[in-house]
């Protein structure tokens, strides 16, 4: 179990998973859709867990949470 939550190494992951998609696409012949599929499916899920888990509404920002909620 992680100790800290961090927004900034989440984000990297998601712009990561962005990226894969992306090539998945444009730099298979013929391109992997399922990858693709797969990859963005991933990517809704952080995102969905970034913005529910990691903002703050009372500094209207993202924040990094202890595993603790802290």
């Amino acid at each position: 179990r992680m100790s800290l939550y961090d927004v900034g190494m989440t984000s990297l992951v998601c712009m990561e998973l962005q990226a894969l998609a992306t090539l998945a696409v444009t730099a298979f012949d013929p391109p992997r859709l399922k990858d693709h599929e797969h990859l963005m499916a991933r990517l809704t899920e952080l995102s969905n867990l970034l913005t529910t888990h990691l903002w703050d509404n009372q500094t209207d920002l993202f924040v990094n949470r202890h595993w603790n909620g802290t």
